[in-house]
């Protein structure tokens, strides 16, 4: 399960998903970032896919359970938790419940809130990071070019945002979806040396998982 014990928890498919609204994991995260006393954690954000990827292959199941916090993204997350946790299971409620996903998803409230989805998330959490002076270090899947690019849209947006690094995820000396142990070595220097308290990695799951936990692990 997460490292996390400020909240409570949902099992779906094995993997322990943190009951959290998008703003408390988002006081979470600029709270463990600032504490540099603490060991580093990693966060993960899954999607149902994650979690019937995990049920395949346990190795990713403990990789999303061994995160600090697991906050759900997809809206069949939020869903699944509902349906299991917040009334009697039977054949009329899980389509009644399944039909609110289109007709009133703000209706799934529970135990889940909400649901920490993409740039609805992303934005205010980079916010805060910036009101509390914290650096950002950036890691993508897409070219270096183009995530250079994302690192100044960010800060066209997010004008006092510090960005201390953005970094291709492309390792060309590894096959798709995986890395080396020398990118992994670099990439860890390169976080070091700029001093950040908080990386972003968007490489695709599980590769972004596996090197989000590499690099907390350092």
């Amino acid at each position: 399960m997460s490292k996390q014990s400020v909240y409570d928890k949902v099992g779906i498919l094995g993997v322990d998903i943190d009951v959290l609204s998008s703003q408390e994991a988002i006081d979470y995260i600029c709270k463990l970032a600032a504490n540099r006393r603490e060991p580093a954690g990693y966060i993960v954000k899954p999607y149902v896919e994650f979690l019937v990827a995990a049920t395949r292959k346990p190795e990713l199941q403990d990789l999303l359970n061994g995160a600090q916090l697991a906050i759900a993204d997809g809206i069949a997350v939020v869903w699944a938790a509902h349906f299991l946790y917040a009334g009697a299971r039977s054949a009329w409620r899980f389509w009644h419940t399944l039909s609110q996903i289109v007709i009133s998803p703000r209706d799934l409230n529970w135990p889940i809130p909400d649901r920490a989805a993409g740039t609805n998330f992303t934005w205010p959490l980079l916010e805060s990071v910036t009101a509390q002076h914290l650096r950002v270090f950036i890691i993508g899947k897409e070219s270096q070019a183009q995530i250079a690019q994302v690192a100044t849209t960010i800060t066209q947006k997010i004008p006092d945002i510090s960005i201390v690094g953005a970094l291709c995820g492309r390792d060309k000396t590894s096959k798709y979806g995986e890395v080396s142990s020398e990118w992994l070595d670099q990439t860890t220097s390169l976080i070091s040396d700029s001093q950040a308290d908080l990386i972003l990695v968007g490489m695709g799951f599980p590769l972004q998982e596996k090197v989000a936990c590499h690099l907390a692990s350092k």
